[in-house]
């Protein structure tokens, strides 16, 4: 990985290349300033107006049966409304391009440090340092109707759109004519039908649109809610993950929640309840020994449940009635806000190269769900690699939980 230095000496010298290049032909990548979008001018504003102040929340480290969690306190960013004016949209996260092609603003999570490497990076904001981005150039769309962005970093990861995206909606009413916006989201969304249902649950009434990732979209005006609940984008590879990462605000978990309750509807759940709950999973990503360990699960009375199988409706049914959950990290987990608050145990393992990711830990703590954590691996292991775990341990833990 380059150096700071080293990264703004090449993106300079690409930034040059490509100047010259342009006076040829359409220049294929853009070299941009990079700023955040809370140091945005007036230039590229019709409206602004702090909605939620700064304020002071909790998060809440791994606990396993032989320690406890430690309890951090951090800053809860400001949430703001923005009225965007010259700016395309990047529809695969939460930045903004001046339409003068020079700046991309980025809505920043955590300032800069020299602890750890913060990459804000998308499939089209290519890499960046602290001062300047790489962008694909991609070819630009004009709508004429005001919108409200409910994109970002990640938008096809159910956490992600669930607990930072739609959280925002708390908000939205603050936006002076909110009801007469377009809604336009990326069209990842419109690809998975439960992504669907809950937008649906949130914006009933609303038109949305689905934008194209292959685009760039300009809006008379782009309205932008900052996030009230947000993580930490991604950091280097190897780098340790901080609890401090993680700002979750207890109103907006509980404004999701509610929401997603009040639009339950039973008559679309065509399963039973199930008191254990193995949490399977069809993916390939991050794959371990699953077949060995359902197989000493099931020995405990556990049922698999592939969540990506079942509809909204069922999932949120699953874990209101569940008594015991299991599984492996992902994003599976964020449906411990649906569990009855107070009812619930879980076991949940964890390679140690994640260190304090304290994102579902939070997430259970702030829902009353007591969530345990197995962990496992030594430095050798990566974040995203496959791995197998010993099924006698993982007996033990169980015993453990169900005590």
């Amino acid at each position: 990985m380059k150096s700071k230095e080293e990264l703004d000496r090449y993106l300079s010298f690409q930034r040059k290349k490509y100047f010259i290049k342009s006076f040829f032909r359409k220049a294929k990548r853009l070299i941009v300033d990079f700023l955040p979008l809370q140091s945005i001018s007036e230039d590229f504003l019709v409206y602004r107006k702090e909605l939620r102040p700064q304020l002071s929340g909790k998060v809440y480290t791994p606990k396993t049966f032989e320690t406890k969690a430690k309890i951090m306190d951090v800053a809860l960013n400001p949430v703001e409304v923005f009225g965007l004016k010259n700016v395309y949209v990047l529809p695969d996260s939460t930045s903004f391009l001046s339409t003068n092609l020079k700046t991309l603003y980025f809505e920043e999570v955590v300032p800069f440090s020299n602890d750890f490497t913060l990459m804000y990076h998308s499939k089209n904001l290519l890499f960046h340092s602290e001062k300047m981005a790489k962008v694909d150039n991609l070819p630009k769309v004009k709508i004429n109707r005001e919108a409200l962005f409910l994109s970002g970093n990640f938008s096809f990861n159910y956490f992600h759109f669930l607990i930072e995206i739609l959280s925002r909606l708390e908000f939205a009413d603050k936006i002076p004519n909110f009801k007469d916006l377009l809604i336009v989201t990326s069209e990842k969304v419109e690809a998975v039908e439960n992504m669907k249902t809950l937008l649906s649950f949130f914006l009933p009434h609303h038109k949305v649109q689905f934008l194209s990732e292959n685009h760039y979209y300009q809006f008379p005006v782009l309205w932008h809610i900052s996030y009230p609940n947000v993580v930490v984008p991604n950091v280097g590879e190897g780098e340790e993950y901080r609890a401090e990462f993680v700002k979750f605000s207890p109103q907006s978990v509980d404004f999701v929640r509610t929401t997603c309750l009040r639009n339950l509807d039973e008559k679309q759940v065509k399963i039973q309840a199930i008191s254990k709950i193995f949490l399977a999973r069809k993916s390939e990503f991050r794959k371990y020994n699953e077949p060995e360990l359902l197989q000493v699960a099931e020995r405990y009375g556990f049922q698999a449940v592939y969540l990506e199988d079942l509809n909204m409706h069922e999932q949120i049914f699953l874990m209101q009635n569940a008594d015991f959950v299991l599984g492996p990290s992902g994003a599976a987990w964020t449906n411990v806000i649906f569990c009855s608050p107070g009812k619930a145990k879980g076991l949940l393992w964890l390679a140690n190269v994640w260190k304090d990711f304290s994102v579902f830990s939070t997430l259970a703590e702030l829902s009353d769900f007591d969530l345990y954590h197995w962990r496992f691996g030594d430095d050798a292991l990566g974040f995203h690699d496959d791995y197998v775990l010993d099924p006698k341990e993982f007996e033990l833990q169980l015993i453990q939980l169900l005590r």
